[in-house]
């Protein structure tokens, strides 16, 4: 298990992710991750800012990623595939998803799709003083919940370039 982490104060520049959270990458075994607290951080050039998925049994769970103002050019999601994701909590978030073609390689083309934010099977997500800011077309909301449970927004802001 990892747990008990810190990570602050920190500028990031050209990263595939800002925070990758895989637990497995087989279909044996895995590692669970908890208690981990990402604060005060910039990131510029990214392609997404948090990717995570649990697999094989394992969870990420009691994550808070608090004072982050990062551009992206991909949706982040969670997924617990076949894990369990718990306590993840976004506070003074400022999420600019860049929609210029030239800032993605194909790959991210593709993936680029129509969402900031998925989250699949995550429970207990709270998203409090979180803009999300760039292009999202055809959509109510860059954010989707599928099989969420307890979901709390408080204080968002969603801005969209059409």
């Amino acid at each position: 298990t990892i747990r008990h982490a810190v990570i602050s104060n920190i500028t990031v520049l050209l990263a595939e992710n800002l925070v990758q959270f895989c637990t497995a990458y087989t279909n044996k075994g895995g590692v669970s991750i908890e208690d981990i607290n990402f604060s005060n951080i910039s990131a510029v050039g990214t392609d997404r800012m948090i990717e995570a998925f649990a697999k094989n049994g394992t969870y990420i769970k009691n994550i808070t990623m608090e004072n982050i103002r990062c551009t992206s050019t991909v949706r982040s999601y969670m997924d617990r595939i076949e894990g369990e994701i718990d306590n993840i909590s976004f506070r003074n978030v400022d999420l600019i998803l860049s929609n210029r073609e030239a800032d993605m390689n194909p790959v991210n083309l593709k993936w680029r799709g129509n969402r900031y934010i998925t989250a699949s099977g995550v429970s207990n997500l709270t998203f409090e003083n979180v803009k999300l800011m760039g292009g999202f077309y055809g959509v109510d909301t860059p954010v989707e919940f599928n099989d969420c449970t307890s979901v709390s927004m408080i204080n968002c802001n969603f801005q969209a370039d059409q």
